[in-house]
């Protein structure tokens, strides 16, 4: 064996004895080592997991124990009659008028709500249905009211709607209003005769005999009792939610009329508040044979419709029904006086100016602009064929 191939050989016997002795390591040190790394780093995470488990329960825990504290009384029957008794006069300080709601309570769920091991509901769901008749501004309150109140309840369905035809007891911008109301009566929640948490009242009691007797006192104390105070419960509704919003833009009926402004004295002409006579509309002129005029003669009536209030005025050119007034008696938006009735317009006076209103249009597109002094000194010019029917009829 020459130099050469003895080197081959040592250095085969070497690669083999490296080979074996790293085969070794991997399969007795290395691989064991790693298989343990990753069974610590298992049983980290599922202790971390159980961790946090135990945490979310305990977190659970006390939700529970407040709700329960906050809960409605434990008996059904007394939850439910305070309760309804609660919506009521939440209604009425809504300035929802009396007889224009209804609260009717309906069946009480225990199906849906979820089981203790006992096979005890954890709560019980007691079901509302409220109809009523009022503006969005009382339905606005009432919603603040209901969702600062810190019980366990929600509005679970709202439907209102314009109603199609006002009804006697109904104001021009009411509207229908149907409410799904859920309240919630805890299981083991105190059995009170009364709505009220009485944590929340031996809190108030608490802190009102603890505080001195004086009115800065006694001040302090309403107020950590009071809604958004100290003690006070917790509200379901953010903070940051504006219900004001929703009067602002009102989608059924539009903003509110303006508030009346009267002219000053440095005014030179009238100014007119059309924002409510732009819903008041010559909706249809008729010319029918008049039953009470001797020589057969016919007369000609017109309609203005005015749709916030739902009701129609009848116009003619005689003397009793040749005026109309719409907005309040005392200061009203428009008083006119109707001159003459064409087939298809009315000429009419308001505000010492004079105006021709066409069929299908409204009231405030009328008063934009006033008619021409041609067109004027013909309607006023003496005793001419348009002012003579009102006379005559007069006459009649």
């Amino acid at each position: 064996m020459n130099p050469r191939q003895r080197f081959l050989v040592i250095l085969l016997l070497a690669v083999v004895i490296l080979g074996g002795v790293g085969f070794v390591g991997w399969r007795f040190i290395i691989k064991p080592m790693n298989d343990k790394a990753d069974q610590i780093a298992k049983l980290k995470k599922e202790n971390d997991d159980k961790d946090i488990k135990v945490l979310k329960i305990m977190q659970d825990v006390r939700k529970l124990d407040v709700w329960t504290k906050e809960s409605l009384p434990a008996d059904v029957v007394t939850a439910r009659r305070e309760y309804e008794k609660f919506l009521g006069e939440m209604f009425r300080a809504s300035d929802f008028a009396p007889g224009t709601f209804t609260i009717k309570s309906n069946n009480v769920d225990e199906k849906n709500s979820p089981k203790l091991p006992n096979k005890q509901p954890i709560y019980t769901k007691l079901n509302f249905s409220v109809t009523a008749s009022s503006s969005l501004e009382s339905l606005t309150k009432m919603m603040r009211s209901f969702y600062t109140s810190g019980l366990l309840h929600q509005i679970h369905n709202v439907k209102v709607s314009r109603p199609a035809t006002l009804r006697k007891d109904q104001k021009p911008r009411d509207l229908d209003i149907t409410l799904d109301i859920e309240a919630l009566v805890i299981n083991n929640g105190d059995k009170r005769p009364f709505l009220v948490p009485t944590s929340r009242l031996s809190a108030a009691l608490d802190l009102l005999s603890a505080r001195d007797r004086s009115v800065a006192g006694l001040a302090t104390a309403i107020m950590a009792v009071s809604p958004g105070g100290a003690w006070a419960p917790s509200k379901l509704a953010p903070g940051s939610r504006n219900y004001d919003s929703l009067t602002a833009k009102n989608m059924f009926l539009g903003p509110p009329p303006a508030p009346y402004v009267p002219p000053t004295t440095t005014d030179t002409e009238v100014k007119v508040d059309t924002e409510g006579l732009k819903w008041v509309f010559l909706t249809d002129i008729t010319t029918l044979n008049d039953p009470a005029s001797i020589l057969n003669r016919t007369k000609t009536e017109a309609h203005l419709y005015d749709r916030l209030t739902n009701k129609s005025s009848r116009l003619t050119t005689k003397a009793g029904f040749n005026s109309f007034r719409f907005g309040d008696i005392e200061k009203p938006m428009v008083k006119g006086e109707v001159l003459k009735i064409d087939e298809r317009e009315i000429y009419f006076k308001a505000s010492d100016k004079f105006y021709v209103i066409r069929m299908g249009q409204s009231i405030a597109d009328s008063m934009k602009a006033a008619l021409p002094s041609d067109k004027v000194k013909e309607l006023t010019g003496g005793m001419t064929d348009v002012v003579k029917p009102a006379v005559e009829a007069t006459k009649e």
